[in-house]
């Protein structure tokens, strides 16, 4: 595959990321920049989508699933490669792969990846970062999937990490359920505690990869009882 006339958009979050990408491709001679910004919805809206080869999308977005975001990038162009850029691993891998997403790149390794991409695309072949390669090794070895753990959660905990998931702020989270910052981070604090996490990451891995309900817990008698919370 000739790099001639590249169609390239970069959709993400960071100015600092969107500037390292920016000055790299303006280096490359066969880069056609189609569209650069922060927000995929002007992305989606100005029809730049139909007109993209590749797109290098972040795994964060404002106010969107970047999973959902992947799905309408590949109906409104079935043809368009998106690249993953990942920051933390918001989402499990399998999640990403199911996607088919054959590109995954890591910020904190971003130059690098940039051209290990281009000398895989030209090839037609997959990349996907050394900074994953464990992640995608216990992917392919793991055991027998085990039960999912059961986690019971207030109702605004649970609603604080549904959000938390799909990639939203701290500040967005407090815009949505209506409550300050000082309670949403109350509420994280209390999902580490519950799920036994230290992390956002570990957090979201586990609202994806475990059965999380809404509910408590209370002893009765030496035998568990959930008790429902109304919503």
């Amino acid at each position: 595959m000739e790099h001639q006339d590249l169609k390239i958009s970069i959709v993400h979050y960071s100015d600092f990321q969107r500037e390292n990408l920016f000055t790299l491709f303006n280096e490359m001679p066969f880069i056609e920049l189609v569209y650069n910004g922060n927000f995929v919805k002007k992305f989606q809206d100005g029809m730049y989508s139909a007109q993209t080869d590749v797109v290098f999308l972040s795994e964060k977005q404002f106010g969107k699933d970047t999973l959902d975001v992947i799905d309408e990038l590949l109906i409104a162009n079935p043809i368009i490669n998106i690249v993953l850029i990942v920051d933390e691993l918001l989402y499990p891998l399998p999640h990403i792969l199911q996607k088919g997403i054959i590109y995954l790149l890591s910020e904190s390794n971003l130059v690098e990846d940039v051209n290990l991409f281009f000398a895989n695309y030209k090839r037609c072949a997959p990349y996907i970062s050394r900074f994953f390669t464990k992640d995608l090794l216990d992917l392919i070895l793991k055991d027998e999937p085990k039960p999912a753990e059961q986690f019971y959660l207030p109702e605004k905990t649970y609603k604080t990490l549904e959000l938390l998931a799909k990639g939203q702020s701290y500040e967005s989270i407090a815009c949505t359920l209506n409550m300050t910052l000082d309670s949403v981070r109350f509420h994280i604090k209390k999902i580490y505690v519950k799920l036994g996490v230290k992390n956002k990451v570990d957090a979201v891995n586990k609202f994806y990869n475990s059965k999380i309900e809404v509910g408590v817990y209370n002893e009765n008698r030496g035998r568990k009882k959930k008790i429902a919370l109304e919503t």
